[in-house]
């Protein structure tokens, strides 16, 4: 009998072979599954990975990936549960170069399964953000789509803090909004309620560059917020709020007297907080193309702070800042836009 030795023929008998043994691995990986056997079913998974991860299984081999770790975090195994999940990144960075969008919420559950607080969730989230943009040269900061699933997640957790920050580097104003309302009612006081959506503006603008987004979540907060709900605007009774509307306003017109006006008229307002004449310098260079002041330290030490805050802040490639256009939609009631008499600014 004749023997084909033929490189196809060599070919097909070794993939005949890696099937078989990747067929003996999922059954022993089964088998420590059924066992609880965490140990050996980290280890498996790490072997099939080695030995099966291609761009033509790639699919196949993210989807193990993603129910292995989701597996052992959930049984509290944190090493390699999220030594799994560097490996679905990894997968990622190896074949695809960045974070697709049809893996996005994988990428959010798994951070979601990481314990919070852990080194563990640190690194995976640095490394996640980072390949979120990878193809995108001058982009620092990580995809938009990204920050606001990740925002989510921490909003969930009760981690305010870590969530604005995500919700600040997004597009989900709505979310944004509907957050700040949560959280000062929790925590805030009363006559904090126009602080915390003014601050949230300004930073939204100077990071996002979009009026747009900042002006939906100005509205979002204001509609649905309790203590403002019967306060019908625009024009809002409380100064602060008709500034950021007013603010918003004098952007969406480009109009630089109409914004040099309000910074006048309101400037016992802006005196609350020193640092709101800084954000509004800021806004004035993103839409009004004003040059830095030529004294940019303001307020001494302060003014030093701010200032190396901003550079990491607001520095980002405007490139870095685009999402999804349906995360942006703005709100279906468009504001009145006044005209710009003095009077009308009160």
């Amino acid at each position: 009998m004749e023997v084909d030795e033929s490189p196809s023929s060599s070919t097909a008998m070794a993939k005949r072979g890696s099937r078989n043994v990747t067929a003996k691995l999922m059954a022993k990986l089964k088998r420590a599954l059924d066992e609880r056997n965490f140990y050996e079913s980290h280890q498996i998974y790490r072997t099939i990975y080695v030995r099966t991860c291609s761009a033509e299984k790639l699919d196949e081999v993210l989807s193990m990936l993603h129910s292995g770790a989701t597996y052992l975090l959930q049984n509290h195994q944190l090493e390699s549960g999220a030594d799994l999940a560097m490996l679905y990144l990894d997968a990622i960075e190896k074949h695809l170069g960045e974070i697709p969008a049809d893996k996005m919420d994988v990428v959010a559950e798994l951070h979601h399964c990481i314990a919070k607080g852990t080194q563990e969730r640190q690194n995976f989230l640095a490394k996640a953000l980072k390949l979120s943009i990878k193809g995108r040269p001058g982009a620092v900061s990580g995809s938009p789509v990204l920050h606001a699933k990740i925002a989510t997640n921490l909003w969930k957790e009760k981690d305010y803090v870590a969530a604005r920050y995500h919700f600040l580097r997004s597009r989900d104003s709505m979310n944004f909004a509907t957050m700040l309302v949560e959280v000062h009612v929790l925590q805030g006081y009363a006559h904090e309620v126009d602080l915390f959506i003014a601050q949230s503006v300004f930073q939204y603008l100077c990071l996002m560059k979009d009026s747009d987004l900042a002006q939906s979540m100005l509205t979002a907060y204001c509609e649905t917020h309790p203590e403002l709900q019967r306060h019908k605007g625009p024009p809002y009774k409380i100064p602060l709020l008709n500034f950021v509307w007013h603010l918003l306003v004098s952007i969406s017109v480009k109009r630089l007297n109409y914004f040099h006006i309000l910074r006048s008229k309101y400037q016992p307002v802006l005196d609350r907080d020193p640092s709101y004449l800084d954000y509004l310098d800021r806004i004035a260079q993103i839409f009004f193309d004003v040059r830095p002041p030529q004294n940019p330290q303001r307020g001494g030490l302060f003014g030093n702070f701010f200032n190396s805050l901003m550079e990491n802040f607001c520095d980002s490639d405007e490139s870095d800042m685009q999402g999804p256009a349906e995360a942006a939609a703005s709100n279906s009631h468009p504001s009145p836009q006044p005209d710009v008499a003095d009077e009308e600014l009160d």
